[in-house]
């Protein structure tokens, strides 16, 4: 007889957001055709002098009030509180896609659509902790929702098939207190 025994366990949380997605929408917009791109910026992600890096997100107090939601939302799930330490946006025009990646050394991360038009490639999760584990675990993407995830998970975003663009904004979080 066997017995299983759970080592570890990949939770991927998700929810639904109250924030005005069409007002988020158009602070995106507007800022996207501004000459002045000025907001929040990752340094961690940095390419070669010359590349183009779209890792900015608008100063947007709809995005301050969806980060406080993702706070609570967790916080309520887990007993856990988080530290908001950055976000960017993402607009994905046709064909294109996001290559595999985590977001270590971030406890949390987390992903809000705000724009999915059909079409749009699904959120791609690679939780290899095991071969008898699946390898490839697909989320569709959905407006108005956000997912959380651990920051060391593995994902990429499949190719985007859409003349509409897909936007979403992406979080990274800390863990209050930890040792």
């Amino acid at each position: 007889m066997l017995i299983a025994n759970t080592i570890t366990e990949v939770v991927v949380y998700s929810g639904e957001s109250s924030i005005d997605r069409n007002r988020l929408l158009d602070d995106i917009n507007e800022w996207e055709k501004s000459d002045n791109k000025s907001g929040y910026y990752d340094p961690l992600t940095e390419l070669i002098e010359g590349d183009c890096d779209d890792t900015y997100a608008p100063k947007s107090i709809i995005i301050d009030e969806l980060i406080r939601e993702i706070k609570q939302e967790f916080s309520s799930a887990t007993g856990i509180e988080i530290e908001h330490v950055e976000h960017w946006v993402h607009v994905h025009h046709e064909n294109m896609s996001t290559d595999t990646h985590n977001h270590f050394p971030y406890d949390v991360s987390a992903v809000y659509y705000v724009s999915v038009p059909e079409g749009s490639g699904p959120i791609v999760f690679l939780p290899s902790c095991n071969k008898y584990h699946p390898q490839r675990v697909p989320f569709t993407p959905k407006e108005g929702t956000f997912l959380m995830f651990p920051g060391i998970l593995d994902h990429r975003v499949n190719r985007h098939q859409s003349k509409e663009p897909r936007i979403s904004i992406s979080f990274n979080f800390k863990i209050n207190n930890q040792d």
